[in-house]
């Protein structure tokens, strides 16, 4: 070995040594004692602890809260419930009234032929032609009763009542 590492090691147990008689002690007196706080002794403070922050209560009060591995319970507490609302029945609803009578007329006059004593007139229902002559049933539903020069008088068959079409004259 050369002599800077005899110088070296030297140093270094001198210093721990050093350390060993520092952290035994020289002193005659006798170490203090510690004492280990109980649920009698620790004071509980006098402010309110918000809801979240109750872990040592919630724990049994053993707990100091100088342990950084005690279980934590951040979940925030559940709302209250909300009051139940009183349900109130709507109004009862008017049965819906069917107004008497025959619907509107689904006939649109589109011209009219006079073949002696017979006349005909064409109609129109939507995009349909129909032809009609005095005293024939359209589709079950209408009865032409007459044809006269200015009007068409239809009978309604399911509710018996008449109806009149006006003719343009052209």
């Amino acid at each position: 070995m050369d002599k800077a590492t005899v110088v070296r090691k030297v140093i270094l147990f001198s210093a721990l040594a050093a350390t060993v008689y520092v952290s035994i002690g020289t002193s005659d007196e006798a170490p203090a004692q510690v004492k280990i706080p109980t649920s009698e002794t620790i004071q509980r403070p006098a402010v309110s602890v918000p809801g979240t922050m109750q872990v040592a209560e919630e724990l049994g009060a053993e707990s100091d809260g100088s342990d950084p591995f005690e279980p934590r319970n951040w979940v925030p507490a559940p709302p209250p419930p909300e009051p139940v609302k009183e349900v109130v029945a709507p109004p009862p609803i008017a049965p819906l009234t069917i107004p008497e009578g025959p619907p509107a007329l689904p006939f649109q006059f589109m011209g009219r032929l006079k073949d002696g004593a017979d006349e005909v007139v064409y109609l129109g229902r939507g995009d349909q032609p129909v032809v009609a002559r005095a005293g024939e049933v359209l589709e079950s539903t209408y009865k032409v009763i007459s044809i006269t020069p200015t009007q068409i008088e239809f009978e309604h068959l399911p509710t018996k009542q008449r109806q009149v079409l006006s003719m343009q004259s052209n």
